[in-house]
C-alpha cells in the first residue's frame, strides 16, 4: 500500500519541482538589464578601440603612407576591416585616404583646425565619437597641412528597420541592443568616458527578450508536464483495469485537458509569446484564445498522447462480455467518430488554408516556409491519428461479429447526421460530398483491412495513397477557394485605392511634426537651410513611415502661404486640390484620387505659435512604381511587408479609371478598354477568358475597374502536393517504427504493437522500395551540391556579363553625346536600360552619379568608392573587378569596370552592385521546382515500383505458395496432384525435383504403411500379450494354492474358494475390459456433432468432480464466457473426464490438490484449459505423453490421451500442454468457435 501511495506522489512532486524551477528560472531570464554595468561595457568597448585608433594613427607611417599613397592590399584589408572610420583631408578639404566607405562626415567637420578635438558627432540619428587630428608633412621644404578624422560608431540609427538594417551598438554584442537603447531623457543612464565626456544616455528596450537561459526554464517546463502527463497516464490505466475503459479514459481525458488549458488561462509558460511559433496567427476566426501555430502543435501533442493512452489500454477482447446497450453505443461512437473526426479534420483543414498566413500550394517550394510546413505536417500527423483511432476501434467492433447491414446502418445515420452538421456550420457542398464519398471508401477498405493478423507493405502503400489522395483533394479545393478569395478582395482594395496604413501611420506622425520646435523656429529665422528642414522632415519622419512605397514631395509655406525660398509651387494649386479631395480620419489628410493616373495622399500641416501662424508644410504623397522597386538599393530601404502584400505582389493586375490604364503589373494589358469590352454589374466580379489566361473584373460604383489573373491550374500542381503529402506520411512512417523500436529496447514497451509479415514476398517488395528510395535521396543531395556550384559561377559570370553591357553602353554615350563638356553617362539612364542599379566614381574615388541616390543621401554609404576596388581599378589598372560588398546586414556582389573616352583614357568607373540574396533566392528557386519535378516522378516512379515489386514478389513466391499448398495436402498413401510450370528457370528445375520427390515420396509411403503396419501388429500384439499376461499370472497362483490346499486340507480349501472365485472373477472382468478398450480404439465410432456450450459442460464436469472428490479442490475459473462450438457431446465429455481424472491422478497424496478449469475466446477459437499442481511430467516423457500405449501409471493401458487428441483433430481443433516438473501441468484444448453461417 505505501509503494502504491509513494509513486504517484513521488512523480507529482518531481513535477511540481521542476514547474516551479522552471518558473523561477523563467523570472530570472527575463530580468531587466543593468543600466550602470551596460553602460560600463560599453564606455569600456570605446575606450578600447579609441586607444587602438590612437595607436595606429600615432606611427607616422601609417600618416606617410596615407599619405603618398603606398598601401599594400594586405594592409589596405587589414585597415578596411576595422570597426571605425579613418579620413584624411588635405589643406583644401579633399579627401586622399579613407579605410572603408562606410561613413562620411559634413564638410563643416573636416576643415583644418591647429588644435585636435574629440567630440560626439549626430548624423541623421546616429551618433559617433569623433577624433579629429591636425598633422603637417614637410617635403622639399613645403609644408603640408592635413586633418586626421576618426569616426567611432557609438550608435546607428537607420531610417527603416527591415531585415538588412536594423538599429544597433555596432562595437557591441547583438544581444546588447536587445536589451538597450538610446533616450534623450534627461534622467535615463549616463555613458561617460573617464574624462567626463557624454557619449549618450541608455534606457531598457520596452520590450527586450528572454536571456539564454530561459531555453532551460522551457526544457524543465516540459519535463514537468511530461511528469504530470505520465502521472495522469499511470493512474488512468490503473483505473482502466479496475473500473472499465470508460473511465478511466475519461480521467485521462480531462486530467490532460486540464493541464492544457491551465497553461492557456495562466498563459504558463510565458516565454513561449517571445517564440516565434507562438506569435504566429493560424487562423483569423475568434476562438477563446489567441490561436497559434505553437497552439496547434501542442494540441496535437494533447490530441497523441491521449491516442496512445487509448492504443495501449483499450482491450478488444473486453467488450465481448458487454451488454447489448454498451455493444450498440459503442458501434454509435465508432461511426461517429469515423464521420465526426473527418468532418473535424476538414473544418480544420480549410480553417488552416484560407487563412493568408500559410502557404501550402508546393508546387512553388520556395514560398513554403517554416511556419507553413509545420501546419502541413501538424495536418498529416492528424490525419495519421485518425487512421490509427478508428482502425482501433473497428478492431474493437469486429469482435462483435455483426453483419454488413447492422454496420452499415450505424454509418448511414451518423453520415446523414454529420452532413446535416457540416451544412449548418457553412461547409460548402463540395466537402459535404468529400465526407460522404470518404467515410464510405475507409469504411470498405478498413473491413478488409481489420480481417488482417499482420502488416504487408502493399497495406501500407495503399493507406499513404488513399490519405495522400484525400489530404490533396481537400487541400486543393481550399487553396481554390483562397486564391479566388484573396484576389476579390485584392481588386477591392485596388479599386479602392486608399492606404489605411498611410493613414494610421500619418496619425502617429502628425503631432510629432506639428509639435518639432525645429520648424516653428524655422519659419521664424533667417539662418536655417531650407535643405536641412526637408532633410530633417525626409530622414527623421517620412523614411521610418513611407519610404520603399512612396515617393514623397515637400512644399513650404509662410504665414502668407506664400512659398519659402526656393518654392515653385504656389499654394492656392494645392487648395484647389485639396478642396476636391476625400479628408481622412486626420482632418489635415486629404485623398486624391486622379481621374488619369494613380491616387496621392497630401498632407497640410499648420505651425502656429498659440494662435499665430507661423506657417505651413505640405506633404505629397505618391505610390511607387513597380518597377522602381526591384532596385536592391530600395529592397534595402524599404519597409518590411506583410504576408498578405507578399502574396498580393506577385499577383498580374491593372486598374482602369474611365476606360484608360492607369496602373498594371506583368501582364499584358491594353492602353483603354474596347467600346463593347464586357463588364461586370457595379460591386460585382465577373470571371473572363482573354487568350490563354482568365482573368477576374471588379467594378465600383466610381467605374474603377480592376483586373487580376487567376492563378493558372495543372495536373502537375495537385501532384506536387501529393508528392509532398506522400513523402512527408512515409517519413512520419519511418519515424514511427523508429520510435517503437525505441521504446520496446529502452521501456520493454510499446502502445502499438506492428507485426510485419515475415514471407519472402515482403522482404523483396521491402528491397525495391528501400533501394528506389536511397535512390532518390543520393540524387537529391548530388543535385543540391551541383546547383550550388554551378550556381555560383553562373552569377559570377552574369554580373561580368551585367557589367561588360552596361559599360558598352555607358562607352557609346561617352562617344555619341552631343554635349562634349558632359562625358559622364548619366547613371539612372543606364540603370532604366540595363534595369540594374548603377554608381559612377570618379577618379578621385567620389560619387559623381548614381541610380540611387538615396542610399548616400541616408547616409548608409559614403560617396566615396570601397578603397580595396579603388585600389584595383586606380592603381592597378583592372578592366574587372568584382567583390562581396555589405551594407549591414545586406551582402551583395559589387563590380567594377573603367570607363574609358575616345582616347581610351580612363575618365571614370563603373560599380554595379548586383543582388546576392536575390540570386540566392532565384538559386533556390531553381533548385527546389527541380527537386519539386524529381520528387514528383520518383514519387511516381516509387509507386510504380511498389506495383512491380507485388508483381515480381508473386511471381516468385507463387510457385512457393502452391508448393507450401501442396505439401500441406500431401497424404501419405493416397495420390497427390503433381505441379505444373512451364518456365524453364530455376523455379522450373525446382517444381521438376519437387514432382520427382512427390513420385519417390508416394513410393516410400507404400513401402512406410506396409512396414507401419506390420510394426503396428507387433507392437499391439506384445501389448495385448503384456496386458493379458499381467493378470493370467497373478490367476495362476491363485490356482495353484487353491490346488495344494483341496490336497492337504479340503476344509480350508472350501473356506478359500469365495475369495479366489472373486480375485478370479475381477481379473477376468479387467481381460473383459481391456479387450473393449484395444477395440474401441481400433475402430473410432463416427462423431454425432451438434452445437455444444462450452461453458455449461464445463459447469457440469466441475459439479461432478466436485461431488466425488473431496480431498482435491476443483475450481472453475469464473466468468466464463458464452461460447459455442460444434463437435460430438459424448466424445466432448470423454475427453474432459479423462483430462480431469489425469489431473487428479497426477497430483501426490500428500499434497493438497488443486485442479483449475478455464475457458476464453482467442480470437476465433474457443480455448479450454484444465491446470492441475502436481508433479509434472518429466522432460524424458513429454514427447511420448500422446503416443499410444504409453503410460506414466502403474496401471492403464496408455491409449486414453492418444484417443482424446485423435477425437479432438477429428473436430478440426488441438491439444497441447505446458508443464514445469514440481509446479504441475496444463493441458489446452482449441476449438474453432461455431459460426451461423
Amino acid at each position: 500500500m505505501k509503494r502504491t501511495i509513494f509513486w504517484p506522489s513521488f512523480i507529482f512532486l518531481l513535477g511540481l519541482l521542476f514547474i516551479l524551477s522552471a518558473n523561477t528560472l523563467e523570472n530570472w531570464a527575463y530580468r531587466s538589464p543593468d543600466l550602470p554595468e551596460a553602460a560600463q561595457e560599453l564606455a569600456s568597448q570605446l575606450a578600447f578601440w579609441e586607444q587602438d585608433l590612437e595607436q595606429r594613427v600615432e606611427r607616422r607611417e601609417f600618416l606617410m603612407r596615407s599619405v603618398d599613397n603606398e598601401w599594400s592590399e594586405d594592409s589596405l584589408a587589414v585597415y578596411n576591416a576595422l570597426p571605425y572610420t579613418l579620413l584624411i583631408y588635405n589643406e583644401s578639404d579633399s579627401l586622399i585616404y579613407w579605410n572603408n566607405n562606410k561613413v562620411e562626415p559634413y564638410q563643416t567637420d573636416v576643415r583644418y583646425k591647429s588644435k585636435p578635438e574629440r567630440r560626439i558627432m549626430d548624423m541623421a540619428g546616429s551618433k559617433y565619437l569623433m577624433i579629429k587630428r591636425p598633422f603637417k608633412v614637410i617635403l622639399n621644404q613645403q609644408e603640408y597641412r592635413y586633418t586626421l578624422l576618426g569616426l567611432l560608431p557609438v550608435y546607428l540609427r537607420f531610417p527603416v528597420q527591415n531585415g538588412y538594417l536594423d538599429n544597433n551598438f555596432p562595437l557591441m554584442s547583438e544581444e546588447f541592443g536587445e536589451y538597450v537603447r538610446p533616450s534623450t531623457d534627461s534622467s535615463a543612464q549616463l555613458v561617460l568616458d573617464d574624462l567626463g565626456l557624454t557619449y549618450l544616455r541608455l534606457e531598457e528596450q520596452p520590450n527586450f527578450p528572454y536571456r539564454d537561459s530561459a531555453y532551460g526554464a522551457l526544457a524543465l517546463y516540459l519535463l514537468g508536464a511530461f511528469c504530470w502527463i505520465a502521472l495522469l497516464f499511470r493512474l488512468a490505466a490503473q483505473l482502466t483495469r479496475q473500473k472499465g475503459q470508460l473511465l478511466g479514459t475519461l480521467f485521462f481525458l480531462f486530467g490532460s485537458l486540464s493541464l492544457r488549458l491551465l497553461g492557456v488561462y495562466t498563459e504558463l509558460p510565458r516565454l513561449t509569446h517571445d517564440l516565434p511559433l507562438f506569435s504566429f496567427k493560424l487562423s483569423d476566426n475568434d476562438s477563446l484564445w489567441y490561436y497559434a501555430l505553437g497552439d496547434l502543435l501542442l494540441d496535437l501533442g494533447w490530441i497523441v498522447a491521449l491516442l496512445i493512452f487509448i492504443l495501449a489500454n483499450w482491450k478488444e477482447q473486453a467488450i465481448k462480455s458487454w451488454s447489448s446497450w454498451r455493444k450498440n453505443g459503442l458501434a454509435l461512437f465508432v461511426f461517429s467518430v469515423l464521420v465526426g473526426g473527418f468532418l473535424a479534420l476538414e473544418l480544420t483543414l480549410r480553417d488552416i488554408v484560407l487563412n493568408a498566413n500559410v502557404y501550402l500550394e508546393f508546387e512553388n517550394s520556395t514560398r513554403v516556409d517554416a511556419p507553413s510546413f509545420l501546419a502541413m505536417l501538424a495536418l498529416v500527423v492528424l490525419f495519421f491519428s485518425y487512421f490509427l483511432l478508428v482502425n482501433k476501434l473497428y478492431r474493437m467492433l469486429a469482435n462483435l461479429n455483426w453483419s454488413y447491414l447492422q454496420q452499415a446502418s450505424y454509418l448511414l445515420i451518423c453520415l446523414l447526421f454529420g452532413a446535416a452538421l457540416g451544412l449548418s456550420m457553412g461547409l460548402p457542398i463540395f466537402y459535404v460530398l468529400a465526407l460522404a464519398a470518404f467515410v464510405i471508401a475507409f469504411g470498405i477498405l478498413l473491413l478488409w483491412f481489420v480481417q488482417e493478423k499482420q502488416l504487408t507493405f502493399m497495406w501500407i502503400t495503399a493507406w499513404l495513397l488513399f490519405f495522400s489522395g484525400v489530404g490533396t483533394l481537400l487541400i486543393e479545393q481550399a487553396n481554390h477557394e483562397k486564391n479566388l478569395a484573396l484576389r476579390q478582395d485584392f481588386l477591392k482594395v485596388l479599386t479602392f485605392e486608399q492606404d489605411p496604413k498611410v493613414e494610421e501611420a500619418f496619425l502617429e506622425l502628425e503631432p510629432k511634426l506639428l509639435n518639432d520646435n525645429f520648424f516653428k523656429v524655422y519659419f521664424s529665422s533667417l539662418y536655417i537651410p531650407y535643405s536641412q528642414v526637408v532633410d530633417r522632415l525626409t530622414y527623421l519622419y517620412l523614411d521610418n513611415a513611407f519610404f520603399g512605397r512612396y515617393d514623397y514631395n515637400i512644399y513650404l509655406y509662410n504665414s502668407l502661404n506664400l512659398p519659402k525660398k526656393g518654392e515653385q509651387l504656389p499654394y492656392g494649386q494645392l487648395k484647389d486640390i485639396f478642396e476636391r479631395s476625400q479628408k481622412m480620419a486626420s482632418p489635415n489628410l486629404y485623398f486624391y484620387s486622379e481621374k488619369s493616373g494613380r491616387f496621392v495622399y497630401y498632407a497640410d500641416l499648420e505651425l502656429r505659435e498659440g494662435n499665430k501662424l507661423l506657417g505651413r508644410i505640405v506633404l505629397e504623397l505618391r505610390p511607387k512604381e513597380e518597377d522602381s522597386q526591384n532596385s536592391i538599393y530600395v529592397e534595402l530601404l524599404s519597409l518590411p511587408k506583410s504576408r498578405l502584400e507578399q502574396t498580393y505582389g506577385n499577383f498580374e493586375y491593372a486598374l482602369y479609371k474611365g476606360n484608360q490604364r492607369v496602373l498594371s503589373k506583368d501582364g499584358d494589358f491594353a492602353a483603354y478598354l474596347a467600346i463593347d469590352e464586357e463588364l461586370p454589374e457595379p460591386k460585382q466580379f465577373l470571371r473572363k477568358k482573354k487568350g490563354d489566361k482568365t482573368y477576374l473584373l471588379y467594378q465600383d460604383e466610381r467605374n474603377y475597374l480592376g483586373l487580376v489573373a487567376l492563378q493558372a491550374t495543372s495536373w502537375l500542381q495537385p501532384f506536387s502536393l501529393f508528392s509532398y503529402i506522400f513523402c512527408i506520411g512515409f517519413l512520419l512512417l519511418f519515424l514511427l517504427f523508429i520510435s517503437l523500436a525505441a521504446m520496446k529496447y529502452l521501456f520493454q514497451w510499446q502502445p502499438i504493437v506492428i507485426e510485419f509479415k515475415a514471407s519472402l514476398r515482403e522482404r523483396i517488395q521491402q528491397g525495391i522500395v528501400l533501394v528506389s528510395l536511397f535512390s532518390f535521396i543520393a540524387i537529391g543531395v548530388v543535385t543540391i551540391f551541383y546547383f550550388q556550384n554551378e550556381y555560383n559561377d553562373y552569377h559570377k559570370q552574369r554580373l561580368e556579363r551585367k557589367i561588360a553591357s552596361t559599360a558598352k553602353t555607358a562607352s557609346w554615350q561617352i562617344v555619341n553625346r552631343p554635349d562634349s563638356s558632359q562625358l559622364i553617362p548619366d547613371a539612372k539612364d543606364l540603370a532604366n536600360i540595363h534595369k540594374i542599379d548603377v554608381n559612377v566614381y570618379g577618379l578621385n574615388g567620389q560619387l559623381l552619379s548614381s541610380s540611387e541616390d538615396a542610399i548616400f543621401e541616408r547616409r548608409l554609404l559614403s560617396r566615396q568608392m570601397d578603397p580595396l576596388a579603388y585600389r584595383k581599378m586606380r592603381f592597378e589598372q583592372l578592366d574587372n573587378y568584382p567583390q562581396r560588398e555589405t551594407i549591414n546586414n545586406l551582402e551583395y556582389l559589387s563590380g567594377y569596370v573603367p570607363l574609358r573616352d575616345e582616347e581610351n583614357n580612363i575618365i571614370a568607373f563603373l560599380n554595379l552592385p548586383y543582388d546576392l540574396a536575390g540570386s540566392n533566392n532565384i538559386r533556390s528557386q531553381d533548385v527546389a521546382e527541380f527537386l519539386g519535378a524529381l520528387l514528383n516522378v520518383y514519387v511516381i516512379f516509387l509507386i510504380l515500383a511498389a506495383g512491380v515489386a507485388f508483381l515480381i514478389a508473386n511471381s516468385v513466391t507463387r510457385p512457393l505458395s502452391l508448393i507450401g499448398e501442396k505439401l500441406r495436402l500431401i497424404k501419405v498413401g493416397e495420390k497427390n496432384e503433381q505441379l505444373e510450370w512451364k518456365g524453364r528457370d530455376e523455379i522450373g528445375d525446382f517444381v521438376r525435383r519437387f514432382n520427382e520427390m512427390l513420385q519417390a515420396l508416394e513410393e516410400s509411403s507404400e513401402k512406410l504403411a506396409q512396414s507401419q503396419r506390420e510394426s503396428a501388429w507387433r507392437d499391439m500384439a506384445k501389448q495385448v500379450a503384456h496386458e493379458i499376461k499381467n493378470p493370467l499370472t497373478p490367476m495362476k497362483l491363485q490356482l495353484q494354492l487353491l490346488e495344494r490346499a483341496a490336497q492337504k486340507s479340503p476344509e480350508k480349501a472350501q473356506q478359500m474358494m469365495p475369495r479366489i472365485s472373486k480375485a478370479l472373477v475381477e481379473q477376468i472382468d479387467n481381460l473383459a475390459r481391456i479387450a473393449s478398450e484395444f477395440s474401441n480404439f481400433a475402430k473410432m465410432p463416427p462423431p454425432e456433432n451438434e452445437v455444444i456450450a462450452l461453458d455449461e459442460m464445463l459447469q457440469s464436469i466441475q459439479q461432478l468432480f466436485k461431488e466425488n472428490e473431496s480431498e482435491t479442490e476443483i475450481e472453475l475459473l469464473s466468468p466464463l464466457p458464452q461460447l459455442a462450438v460444434w463437435a460430438d457431446r459424448s466424445q466432448m465429455l470423454r475427453i474432459l473426464n479423462n483430462l480431469v481424472k489425469n489431473a487428479i491422478q497426477a497430483i501426490p497424496e500428500e499434497q493438497k490438490g488443486r485442479v483449475q478449469i478455464q475457458l476464453e475466446q482467442a480470437g476465433e477459437d474457443a480455448l479450454v484449459l484444465v491446470r492441475d499442481n502436481g508433479c509434472g511430467i518429466p522432460e524424458e516423457q513429454r514427447k511420448r505423453i500422446f503416443v499410444p500405449y504409453f503410460t506414466t501409471k502403474s496401471s492403464g493401458t496408455g491409449i486414453g490421451l492418444s484417443m482424446c487428441r485423435k477425437m479432438i483433430q477429428a473436430m478440426q481443433g488441438e491439444i497441447y500442454f505446458e508443464t514445469e516438473e514440481g509446479q504441475g501441468t496444463d493441458f489446452y484444448i482449441r476449438l474453432p468457435l461455431f459460426k451461423q453461417d
